[in-house]
């Protein structure tokens, strides 16, 4: 019986522990991605390339190619952040990056996914983190990531908690 309390004890503060950090690293992967999203800027890509295709599993995906035009120094220093990033910064040039994505069931579908990240003018919006001008994406920073942490952790701390009380019941009764 004694063996079962402590290893109940122990499995709640583990639980709430862990909890604890789960929540924590999702506030601070809230914060990079913020810190991330604030600097970020958007800029027009010229579509080169886009491809609709068939994978081997049958589902449908597509694939863009497009450049874009980027001044790191320049955007850095209208961001005053020069002390920040101290490395060498390029002078504006082009970018070529290639972005797929979807899981579509018809090619129809498919195409359509991929024609929504077009503009009306057939281009696409780039976010560029001006930090790493040749990552361009199609969307910008954010992911579950830090809800998941957050959420999970949240409930392995509850979860702890629980054990926490029916191990106090147990005791006083």
């Amino acid at each position: 019986m004694r063996g079962s309390l402590l290893g109940n004890l122990a499995l709640g503060v583990f639980l709430v522990s862990v909890g604890c950090v789960l929540v924590f690293a999702g506030f601070e992967v809230a914060a990079y991605e913020k810190t991330i999203a604030d600097r970020e800027v958007t800029v027009e890509g010229e579509v080169v390339e886009s491809e609709v295709y068939q994978r081997p599993d049958g589902n449908w995906t597509w694939e863009v190619t497009y450049e874009y035009y980027f001044d790191q120094k320049a955007e850095i220093r209208a961001q005053d952040l020069q002390e920040v990033y101290p490395e060498e910064m390029a002078e504006g040039q082009t970018y070529r990056t290639v972005e797929t994505g979807g899981n579509s069931d018809t090619e129809g579908e498919a195409r359509v996914a991929m024609e929504d990240e077009f503009g009306p003018d057939g281009n696409v919006t780039v976010y560029v983190d001006p930090f790493f001008p040749d990552e361009g994406a199609l969307s910008a920073t954010g992911s579950l990531a830090p809800r998941l942490l957050q959420y999970g952790g949240a409930l392995l701390i509850a979860i702890g908690l629980l054990v926490k009380g029916r191990l106090a019941r147990r005791i006083t009764t």
